[in-house]
């Protein structure tokens, strides 16, 4: 019979599964069949008994149901031994040493990697150990830093315009790496009183110190005169100050206060007193000459005129009479006059940070009067740092300042 015929008895999977290996293995299936009648013959069983006809045994020993599947196992065991005649119970020993024998091994590793374990356990809480007790004593240490900021003054203050540096207000200061930070940003824009807050930190700690800062106008304002004398018929011409204002601004106002002196009209030379005033009350101060004529009279004129044309004529009858030569025009007597007053003319510049300081200085300067040698000195002048600086006029035969000016270095 063929496989396919074992097929269409419709037998059980496992059964099916026997016959197949019977065919593989070369054994008749009628005898796998015969065992198969029983159906009390679990898969195992009939495993046993396909084994046995294998392996050529008398499988009737053991081929029955009432039999377990681990006793057939031995029986089979047994006459298998019996057919290789080999000593069952020596093997046996044999292959519980080798058990023993594995189970030993795989003790042996096991108690190895254990081993291992442990050790790398050990080094690895070693190496937390180490670690958090650096980072604890960091802690520790940023934690007992003590941190602090001095500043040079209580109050700083800054001309209008000066620039704010945060750094040099500084005296002293905890070191190390700590972070200065200063809030909120600050620029000398505005007249005024502010506070800034200076925070130094560490990563842990934090202090804050507060700085006053007084934004002052100390810079006068700047006053140019279109003249520095003028002329005016009383009666006639009308005194208007500020048509002979050349330049008044100021640095930090956008509108300067002006007074001007009241003028005598009975007084032939006056001084007339500008006054240029910020909000700030910074002053400057120019004078103007001024000098008041009567028109004269046309009866004057005319009898002026007429004396000279008579005395011409005389001079020049005279003149033929005697020696016929051409009559020389009187020489007028030399009228004296007042010395004038060595005056020097300047006024306040602004200049940006980098300009050559010669070239800021004699900016201010305007003109002189007088029979007088200056020099421009300049000592305090520096185009590098912002600020307001003086720059004098010296008379260079008596060393007298006879003026002052200002240069604003400013952004």
């Amino acid at each position: 019979m063929e496989l396919n015929d074992y097929r269409k008895k419709d037998y059980m999977p496992f059964c099916m599964e026997e016959i197949k290996e019977a065919f593989r293995k070369g054994i008749d299936p009628k005898l796998i069949e015969l065992y198969m009648n029983d159906t009390d013959l679990s898969n195992l069983q009939l495993r046993q008994i396909r084994l046995g006809l294998e392996e050529e045994l008398d499988v009737s020993a053991y081929a029955r149901a009432s039999m377990s599947y681990g006793d057939m196992e031995k029986i089979r065991l047994r006459l298998l031994s019996e057919k290789q005649g080999r000593d069952l119970q020596k093997e046996e020993e044999q292959r519980l040493l080798r058990e023993k024998s594995k189970g030993e091994v795989r003790k042996l590793k096991l108690h190895n990697t254990l081993n291992v374990f442990r050790i790398l356990l050990i080094l690895a809480l070693i190496g937390v150990s180490v670690l958090l007790y650096i980072v604890f004593r960091h802690l520790h240490e940023l934690y007992s830093e003590d941190l602090f900021i001095e500043f040079r003054n209580e109050t700083v203050t800054l001309e209008y315009g000066e620039p704010f540096l945060p750094e040099e207000q500084i005296s002293n200061r905890s070191g190390g790496d700590n972070i200065i930070v200063v809030y909120p940003s600050f620029s000398a824009d505005e007249l005024g009183e502010y506070t800034v807050t200076y925070q130094l930190s560490n990563g842990l700690k934090t202090v804050r110190e507060d700085l006053k800062i007084r934004v002052i106008d100390s810079t006068p304002p700047v006053l140019l005169l279109k003249e520095k004398e003028i002329t005016l018929i009383r009666k006639e011409d009308e005194f208007i100050p500020e048509d002979y204002v050349k330049e008044i601004s100021d640095s930090c106002d956008e509108s300067v206060d002006l007074d001007v002196s009241d003028i005598d009209w009975d007084l032939d030379e006056q001084e007339v007193v500008y006054t240029a005033t910020d909000d700030s009350l910074n002053q400057t101060k120019a004078v103007l000459k001024l000098i008041l004529k009567d028109r004269p009279k046309q009866e004057d004129r005319a009898s002026s005129g007429s004396n000279t044309s008579r005395k011409e004529e005389t001079v020049s009858s005279t003149d033929v009479v005697s020696d016929n030569k051409p009559a020389e025009a009187p020489k007028p007597e030399p009228v004296p006059s007042e010395p004038v007053k060595a005056e020097v003319y300047c006024h306040n510049v602004t200049v940006s940070p980098g300009t050559d300081p010669g070239t800021a200085a004699y900016s201010t300067y305007d003109r002189l009067s007088g029979n007088i040698t200056i020099s421009i000195q300049y000592p305090e002048l520096n185009t590098s740092v912002p600020g307001t600086y003086p720059v004098y006029y010296v008379n260079t035969a008596t060393g007298e300042t006879i003026a002052v000016a200002y240069v604003t270095v400013s952004e």
